[in-house]
């Protein structure tokens, strides 16, 4: 945990406490992980082309819902990894290797997705 209270141990008390450590995890996927810098760079053009094309609110919705589904697989992605870790202590395991196969897996479904669903949206402003 990036918070002073880094031996916590149970469940936060407050709401300002959860969401102190929501955006310190944030924040740490954003330093530590290249892929989702990546996916977010990549959220931004997708909008700024988005707003330039004019598209309409549900559409514009419907992208945004597709970046969000995308960044969530790879935090979940992410927090995959670290668990598998932190089990194995750096050792290699089958079992640890397909878990983070299944998790990366989501990631390039969900990536996919959004990838169709942005060429139905863009091919019909564009073409």
């Amino acid at each position: 945990m990036a918070l002073e209270d880094k031996e916590q141990t149970g469940k936060n008390h407050n709401f300002k406490t959860s969401l102190e450590h929501a955006v310190a995890g944030l924040k740490l996927t954003w330093k530590e992980e290249r892929n989702f810098k990546i996916h977010l760079i990549t959220a931004f053009f997708v909008i700024v082309a988005g707003l330039f094309l004019r598209l309409t609110f549900l559409e514009l919705s419907i992208i945004l819902l597709c970046v969000v589904l995308v960044l969530v697989a790879e935090i979940v992605n992410t927090l995959t990894e670290n668990l598998v870790d932190m089990y194995t202590k750096g050792k290699y395991d089958i079992r640890a290797k397909k878990i983070k196969d299944l998790a990366a897996g989501g990631v390039l479904l969900s990536a996919l997705f959004a990838a169709v669903i942005g060429i139905v949206i863009f091919a019909n402003k564009i073409w």
